[in-house]
């Protein structure tokens, strides 16, 4: 049976089913869920924390949920700026090394990935084929369609196949001072997917949603830092808490020292900051808590 949509009233009657208590007046929480947020997406948080015997969550408010829905769309706004900022570097790295490689024309490298690959037609068209219809790229498609080059394929390429991109590179490259990146850049993509989508980051934090072996650039990143490894171990194994653990090691050590770089730390910091404003609304809840300083600990300096 499909759930039916709840009106204004039965999304209030859902937080008093809920437990979920709120200091706000009902006209205010409507408002808020008419211009702010939107219902599902709000109670999408409450996956953060647990319930009683009657099925009721227990110290959740209104006010903590949007304090949350309000972190996440900040947090994927910084995200989504260190993913693009790393997708950048990534392609300049890669392509200054292929420049200094006087081996490589360019041309052939682009072959050989498209012809290597278990679906050559598709891999093409994934590299080139879609800009044939966009008003941005569709000249490129024009005069490289027939014989596409490395500079010209990492402008119409997708993320995900510049990921597939690289680790096509690093295999054939035992000399290139980047393998670090194999294999990590997939978090990259997941963070950069859910910011894109302006899906939620932070509804499911506090779950062990994965049992998986980190990689060794997260681990000796992280164990450096953090020296109770079970505990560390443990966060780790929520794929969100890998994921952005991932992007923040790679911006770290990817990312040159400059304006850009030094920019992103502030806004971290700054992010870092506001979400300790609403302290008091966490206070009951110590695996957030718990997540907070996991972070702090690895961003911070000592």
């Amino acid at each position: 049976m499909d759930t039916p949509i709840y009106r204004f009233q039965d999304m209030i009657d859902y937080f008093d089913r809920k437990g979920i208590t709120y200091t706000s007046g009902t006209e205010d929480i409507v408002s808020f869920l008419s211009k702010n947020n939107y219902f599902f997406k709000l109670i999408s948080y409450r996956k953060n924390f647990t319930k009683n015997n009657k099925d009721q969550y227990t110290n959740v408010s209104f006010e903590l949920l949007s304090d949350l829905a309000s972190l996440d769309m900040q947090l994927r706004y910084l995200l989504m700026k260190m993913a693009l900022d790393l997708e950048h570097r990534i392609k300049t790295i890669i392509l200054a090394e292929i420049t200094n490689n006087l081996t490589e024309d360019g041309y052939s490298i682009i072959d050989t990935f498209i012809a290597t690959s278990k679906d050559p037609t598709k891999r093409k068209k994934d590299i080139l084929g879609y800009s044939k219809y966009s008003k941005y790229s569709s000249t490129l498609y024009e005069k490289y369609k027939a014989h596409t080059p490395i500079w010209v394929a990492f402008e119409t390429m997708s993320f995900g196949t510049l990921i597939d991109f690289v680790e096509f590179y690093l295999k054939r490259n035992a000399e290139s001072e980047y393998h670090y990146l194999s294999k990590n850049l997939y978090s990259i993509k997941n963070i950069r997917n859910t910011a894109a989508h302006s899906s939620s980051l932070l509804n499911e934090i506090v779950e062990d949603i994965e049992q998986f072996d980190s990689s060794e650039l997260v681990t000796t990143y992280v164990y450096k830092r953090i020296r109770n490894k079970t505990s560390a171990k443990k966060k780790l194994n929520n794929f969100r808490i890998y994921d952005m653990t991932v992007l923040y090691i790679i911006y770290d050590q990817l990312m040159p020292k400059g304006r850009t770089k030094s920019e992103r730390k502030k806004e971290i910091y700054k992010f870092l900051l506001r979400a300790r404003r609403n302290n008091d609304l966490y206070l009951k809840h110590n695996q957030l808590h718990s997540i907070y300083t996991f972070f702090c600990k690895i961003i911070l300096p000592k």
